[in-house]
């Protein structure tokens, strides 16, 4: 072949390749998803959206867009704290004093009935405006160490600085403030302190033979 017959066939694949993306983006105009089933005994129905990507760079950018915020909303871009605690409430075993946060990440992938998210940081991010509520309705932990029985890092009102590990846990208020009671109890009653006086205080070895002696003590 001459260098113009492989020019002209390098185009004409070129378009023949063009064609039938467009082809494939124009007969791409369904999205179905999972929802909650409303009839007995079906755990769940496929609901779909609409779309047009024919003008779009690909047929994912086109779903993400038409199902996100900026479409129908089907994806969840943010959750709320308030919103995260009420699911839990409904999904936490009561005989379980924490749960995985990797656990709680699968279940919103799974069960069709709960808010689909974007990714894991949003649930991240969830976690942290509730934990930072005066009121939060669990505690975190970065991790449960099974040989002491005690929660890693164990926060109450304050979300975590930085990155979810992997162990990390949501830990029930009554078993996180059991071990933060216990943590505060001195193990020891309290130790005096040694040469306390006041500023003002001039004494000799005269009058401390002649006058009671006095102990002080003090705790933190």
């Amino acid at each position: 072949m001459t260098q113009a017959q492989l020019a002209d066939a390098r185009d004409k694949a070129k378009n023949t390749r063009d064609g039938a993306v467009r082809a494939v983006r124009t007969a791409w105009s369904h999205v179905l998803f999972p929802v909650e089933s409303m009839g007995p005994g079906k755990p769940f129905d496929l609901d779909h959206l609409s779309i047009t990507a024919r003008e779009r760079s690909a047929v994912p950018a086109a779903v993400y867009e038409k199902a996100s915020a900026k479409g129908d909303g089907i994806i969840k871009e943010m959750l709320g704290g308030e919103t995260l605690a009420a699911r839990l409430a409904e999904l936490w075993p009561a005989d379980r004093p924490h749960l995985l946060v990797s656990e709680i990440a699968e279940w919103f992938a799974i069960y069709v009935y709960l808010p689909k998210l974007r990714d894991r940081v949003v649930l991240e991010t969830a976690i942290s405006d509730a934990l930072s509520k005066l009121d939060p309705k669990f505690a975190y932990a970065d991790g449960f160490d099974e040989t002491t029985g005690k929660y890693v890092g164990l926060l109450w009102q304050k979300a975590p600085i930085g990155p979810i590990p992997k162990t990390a846990l949501l830990v029930r208020p009554e078993a996180a403030m059991a071990q933060l009671r216990t943590s505060s109890t001195p193990e020891s009653g309290p130790k005096p302190l040694d040469n306390v006086a006041g500023p003002d205080v001039t004494t000799t070895p005269a009058t401390i033979s002649n006058q009671p002696l006095h102990r002080f003590f003090g705790s933190v």
